[in-house]
């Protein structure tokens, strides 16, 4: 569709002040009887030079560099309407299911001493478990892996990883998506020795892990029969990413690596994802740090919030 042009709003906005500084001189040359005649003679001899200059010079730079610009991006935006008239709209992503139990996510602050800690000198074990399934009531862990870290620094050679048995055969749907089989876990240690392992591993240190409810509902159940108690429930990244960041859509572990640029190695594998995990969680810190929340129970009640937020969401959606 052809369409004129419409005076530009510096070209207005210049005819109104031309026609006040013509009114002023005009004004001032009255008020100054006889005298005021010859001056008025020179300023609008002056005015119309200036208007002239600049009149030539808005028609000069429209046709040298405005007009030629608009036809560029003319051409760019039917070339990108060329380009995607026929492409078809991506597929929808289907939704990465979240696990939420907010018995096993909320956090007890610390107080005292204990919870002025802070952030940057704790030690934090940084954990990712593989199963066969959803289902934290029935399915099994078939791997686990973790990292320590102190603050927001990886410690070099301090991780932990351990193939589980589950028990039970290892549904090829899941397999497919960790790459663990019946074949891999066989001679691995069952799911209450693995959890005594990892216990000794994370001793002494603060827990976190990402969407960390669904990892601890496992390893609840995977230590109980071993008297082995999690009681702690780990910080999550998944909440204090929501807290930090609410108005990102995708708070998943690919959506956070890929906001924060962190590559992830070999996904669904226990430790890669523990070591991407790990990273986001230094980077989390580090935003953490600039918003004032440098201590244990800063961070525990960051985490509380977004929790109860996510509470009030889920009861207005319902």
């Amino acid at each position: 569709m052809e369409t004129r042009d419409r005076p530009p709003f510096a070209g207005t906005l210049a005819a109104v002040i031309g026609g006040l500084a013509v009114f002023a001189l005009l004004y001032w040359a009255a008020s100054r009887g006889p005298e005021g005649a010859g001056f008025l003679g020179i300023g609008i001899a002056a005015l119309a030079g200036i208007g002239t200059a600049l009149a030539i010079s808005y028609v000069v730079l429209r046709g040298a560099v405005v007009r030629p610009l608009r036809a560029a991006l003319a051409a760019r935006e039917m070339e990108i309407a060329r380009l995607t008239a026929n492409t078809p709209p991506p597929p929808p992503r289907a939704p990465r299911p979240e696990f939420f139990d907010p018995e096993l996510a909320r956090l007890t602050p610390a107080g005292g001493a204990e919870g002025k800690r802070k952030l940057a000198a704790l030690t934090f074990v940084v954990f990712d478990l593989e199963t066969t399934g959803l289902d934290t009531k029935n399915d099994q862990i078939v791997s686990i892996g973790a990292v320590r870290t102190r603050g927001a620094e990886c410690l070099d050679g301090q991780c932990f990883a351990t193939l589980v048995d589950p028990g039970r055969p290892i549904p090829k749907a899941n397999t497919a998506i960790h790459g663990i089989d019946d074949a891999a876990v066989a001679g691995a240690p069952n799911a209450g020795a693995a959890a005594k392992l990892f216990a000794g591993f994370a001793r002494d240190a603060v827990l976190v892990a990402h969407n960390a409810a669904f990892d601890l509902a496992f390893l609840k159940r995977a230590g109980a029969p071993a008297g082995i108690e999690f009681d702690h429930p780990p910080f999550d990244t998944l909440l204090i990413a929501r807290h930090l960041f609410p108005e990102l859509h995708d708070h998943s572990l690919d959506g956070l690596a890929a906001l924060l640029r962190i590559e992830i190695g070999r996904r669904h594998s226990a430790l890669d994802d523990a070591h991407a995990t790990a990273r986001v969680f230094a980077r989390l810190l580090e935003v953490c740090a600039l918003r004032g929340i440098d201590d244990y129970d800063e961070l525990v009640e960051a985490s509380n919030m977004a929790l109860e937020l996510r509470l009030a969401a889920r009861s207005i959606a319902r």
